[in-house]
């Protein structure tokens, strides 16, 4: 609550923020689960703005992923001090805190994924079907969160496997995970609807995708928007991709915790082969697949290979209690083990504190109002992505300046190079006719007598166009009608 943003925040927080307020349609995969619970919470909260109640949401999320992950830790090695250590060291590692604060869907994954896997554990000793039931049923709707869940799949049916083939009712017990994996896809159903209402925000729209089709659907669920960035490093970049996030992974615990979690990791294979596998997939899979990923806020996505390092940190924690209470010193052990992760935790909090904070972030607010505030009436403001998703905000969620047309030139740019390339076109074709299509519809709006504006000082305007430098903006005049400064 001290480090939470007290309202708008830039990129996917805003877009979200807006998507679930007015049920619109969002960036690929659609993130429906993630939306339907961000505005029926909204809803219940009616505490601050929109923009609030959603990094707040968020913040919840965190607390319950870490509540679920210290009871699984509790499973795992009946040691309540080990697992309340590691459960809070993950809680002010920096990539987790930092998703705590400000509106995404990545704590609502890790909860999904702590959920999940402590009843699978849970199951695995000895539970009842009603939690295989119950995992099965929080798996698919983590599906409807985020498609990344695919990537637990590998080390989900290790452990599913191995548990049904000792059942004595495999197949009943089979049955009910598959119906309770089955109803959670259903949520993608929200995105052909929604569509269907044309909202004000469908970040589909400039692709000509028909989410009512299979194709349409299936496009927008496999992120075939954002397919360019996928395996998107050559052979010769991935050791230095190997390196970064083995760098985040040693500064996430600071080095000593990631330590104290490789002995953990050969703890529990002695213990029990098939776990210490299953999570060393779910985190191979997610390292592999976001390691290749050429997004540049991509460290962010690694939240699950974090939750299974600190399943381990844990389970090194829990092997030095029990190397202490075999040579008679459980207590000096239980002593120096809560005064080491009560150190560690304090170092982290100190580092990461500062990074993370983001109480007083009035930036993006301040950035879009006064964008708004400066353009003409009637304007057509053209902008990159992480610039536009503020202005959106402002105008779907608050009814402000709702006479000034917005024109994601990056997500247009995008669709058309995709279009292009499915054409036959190579990647150099495709990028020069999407600046072209740019070019003419700037030429458009001109030619209709629209005052238009560049969020950035864009060089393929100054191409054809000739830019004034706002305050915040660049007016966009046709080359040779600038007089004393202006069109």
């Amino acid at each position: 609550m001290a480090t939470l943003a007290p309202g708008l925040y830039t990129e996917d927080s805003a877009e979200l923020a807006a998507g679930a307020h007015v049920l619109g349609i969002v960036h690929a995969t659609g993130y429906p689960v993630y939306l339907l619970l961000l505005k029926a919470w909204t809803l219940l909260l009616p505490i601050g703005e929109i923009a609030y109640r959603a990094n707040l949401f968020s913040a919840v999320c965190a607390v319950g992923a870490l509540l679920a992950f210290r009871r699984m830790m509790v499973t795992l090695t009946d040691l309540p001090l080990a697992a309340m250590a590691a459960a809070a060291l993950l809680g002010v590692s920096e990539t987790f805190w930092s998703q705590a604060v400000r509106a995404e869907v990545y704590t609502l994954h890790v909860l999904f994924m702590a959920l999940i896997l402590g009843l699978v554990v849970k199951w695995r000793t000895g539970g009842g079907t009603g939690r295989l039931a119950g995992a099965g049923l929080l798996l698919g709707l983590s599906l409807g969160n985020h498609m990344a869940t695919v990537l637990l799949f590998p080390g989900l049916g290790v452990l599913l496997w191995s548990g049904l083939r000792r059942h004595r009712h495999r197949a009943r017990a089979a049955l009910l995970l598959s119906l309770g994996v089955a109803i959670g896809p259903l949520s993608y159903l929200y995105l052909p609807l929604r569509q269907a209402a044309h909202p004000p925000i469908d970040l589909v729209a400039p692709f000509g995708v028909d989410l009512a089709t299979p194709g349409g659907l299936f496009w927008m669920v496999r992120g075939a928007m954002f397919s360019g960035l996928m395996f998107a490093y050559p052979l010769a970049e991935i050791p230095a991709e190997i390196l970064a996030l083995l760098t985040l992974a040693w500064n996430g615990f600071l080095g000593v915790g990631l330590l104290v979690a490789a002995l953990g990791a050969w703890a529990q294979w002695r213990r029990d082969h098939t776990l210490a596998v299953a999570l060393g997939l779910m985190a191979a899979a997610t390292a592999v697949f976001f390691g290749n990923y050429g997004a540049p806020d991509k460290d962010t996505m690694f939240l699950p290979l974090f939750l299974v390092l600190s399943v381990w940190l844990g389970e090194g924690l829990a092997a030095l209690l029990e190397a202490g209470k075999m040579v008679g010193r459980r207590r000096v052990a239980e002593r120096v083990l809560a005064v080491g992760a009560t150190g560690l935790g304090v170092a982290l909090l100190l580092l990461n504190y500062s990074n993370v904070d983001l109480h007083r972030h009035h930036d993006t607010r301040d950035y879009a109002e006064g964008v708004l505030g400066e353009v003409a009436p009637d304007a057509f403001v053209m902008g990159a992505w992480v610039r536009m998703t503020p202005l959106q905000y402002l105008q779907v969620v608050e009814a402000y300046r709702p006479d000034v047309v917005l024109f994601d030139w990056g997500l247009h740019a995008m669709a058309d190079r995709l279009r292009l390339r499915a054409e036959g076109l190579n990647s150099m074709e495709a990028h020069g006719l999407a600046a072209d299509e740019l070019l003419a519809v700037t030429d458009r709006e001109l030619l209709r007598g629209r005052p238009v504006y560049s969020l950035e000082d864009n060089l393929v305007l100054r191409e054809r166009f000739e830019l004034i430098r706002g305050t915040r903006v660049f007016r966009v005049c046709a080359s040779g009608t600038v007089l004393n400064g202006a069109c």
